[in-house]
């Protein structure tokens, strides 16, 4: 397991927290190379947005 620690002010860590929300299959296929890269990004997506949530940025 990786650590990574980022620092973003309010105004971008809220926009990431936006995309994580809206990013689905259909949008990440088009990035990866196979249908297993692209679970694997959502799932990573899925992770930063609930390390975004307790973080104090979960939009509705």
């Amino acid at each position: 397991m990786n650590r990574i620690i980022v620092q973003l002010d309010d105004i971008h860590a809220e926009a990431l927290a936006q995309f994580c929300k809206r990013t689905f299959i259909d949008r990440v296929r088009i990035f990866s190379s196979s249908e297993t890269e692209a679970w694997r990004m959502v799932d990573a997506i899925h992770e930063l947005r609930h390390a975004l949530a307790e973080a104090g940025f979960a939009p509705r």
